[in-house]
């Protein structure tokens, strides 16, 4: 058993937080939203995934999953500290390109986009993805489509 904290109770947060409980964690979930936090601290589900709120109230009622407001309660014992906060969409290319590359241990030579990719590996990863679909009877088509755009873009 181990003490997790999740911060963050949207969707990713909850799920995550319910499942490590199921596993037979202690879970901190923690969230700015005072009303969600009620709300699930009273065992109401404050979003819908098939089969969450059997394991949501089993875990609430054996006291494996709970609920604050209190970010350093959350963390205070945790061994391992989830981040399941919001995201802002996807970010400007060309700052994330200057923070990246001002790591010496990266640089900025391979920030820029090209006009396909390349490399050693990740032409052969796209056809073994292809193969092992193939291999299942599944027919990959838009990773398929992807390699072919690629190729065609190396021609051009």
């Amino acid at each position: 058993m181990m003490k997790i904290a999740v911060v963050g109770t949207g969707y990713v947060g909850l799920v995550t937080g319910t499942c490590f409980a199921e596993s037979g964690n202690r879970v901190t979930c923690v969230d700015i939203d005072k009303i969600k936090v009620e709300k699930l601290s009273g065992g109401k589900s404050t979003i819908y995934e098939p089969g969450l709120e059997k394991i949501f109230l089993r875990n609430i009622k054996e006291a494996r999953l709970k609920f604050t407001t209190q970010l350093e309660e959350a963390v205070k014992d945790a061994e391992i500290i989830f981040l399941a906060l919001p995201t802002p969409p996807g970010a400007d290319v060309d700052m994330v390109r200057r923070g990246i590359g001002s790591d010496d241990r990266i640089g900025k030579r391979f920030l820029f986009p090209g006009i396909g990719y390349g490399g050693s590996c990740f032409p052969k990863d796209v056809q073994a993805l292809i193969q092992s679909a193939r291999e299942v009877n599944y027919d990959f088509e838009i990773l398929k489509a992807v390699e072919k755009v690629n190729a065609n873009q190396k021609l051009h």
